[in-house]
C-alpha cells in the first residue's frame, strides 16, 4: 500500500528516526539516518526469513518523508503480524496524540 499524502501524517525521516520504534536497544537513542535510508533501499527480512519489507518513502523538494501510517506497516510486515492499531497511529483522535505530541517525536497534528 502507498502512502496517501492527503489522509497519512508525513514525517520526514530524520523525525522518524526518533519514534520509539526505531530506537537504539540499550541506549534509547534515535536510530542514525543511515538505517532508515537502509530500510528504505534494501530493505529488512520479515520474522520468516524469506520476505523482504521495504519502508515506504516519498520524495518532495523538501527532502525524502514517510509517514506513520507506513511506519506502522513496515513493522507489521516485519513481525508477521496483520495490520498494527496502537494509540494515536490508528485513530486521528488529538487527545491520543497530545501525550506522544509532547514527547516529541510525533510529528505535527492535522487539523
Amino acid at each position: 500500500m502507498a502512502i496517501d499524502i492527503l489522509h497519512d501524517r508525513l514525517i520526514g525521516l530524520r523525525g522518524a528516526c526518533a519514534i520509539p520504534y526505531f530506537r537504539r536497544r540499550g541506549t534509547d537513542r534515535p536510530c542514525h539516518l543511515s538505517t532508515l535510508y537502509r530500510a528504505i533501499s534494501r530493505g529488512t527480512l520479515a520474522k520468516d526469513r524469506v520476505t523482504t519489507v521495504k519502508l515506504e518513502v516519498i520524495r518532495t523538494p523538501s527532502g525524502a518523508c514517510t509517514s506513520l501510517e507506513a511506519i506502522e506497516r513496515f513493522a507489521a510486515a516485519i513481525n508477521g503480524a496483520g495490520a498494527v492499531t496502537t494509540g494515536c497511529h490508528a485513530t486521528n483522535d488529538a487527545e491520543d496524540c497530545s501525550s506522544n505530541q509532547e514527547a516529541g517525536w510525533l510529528g505535527p497534528q492535522k487539523k
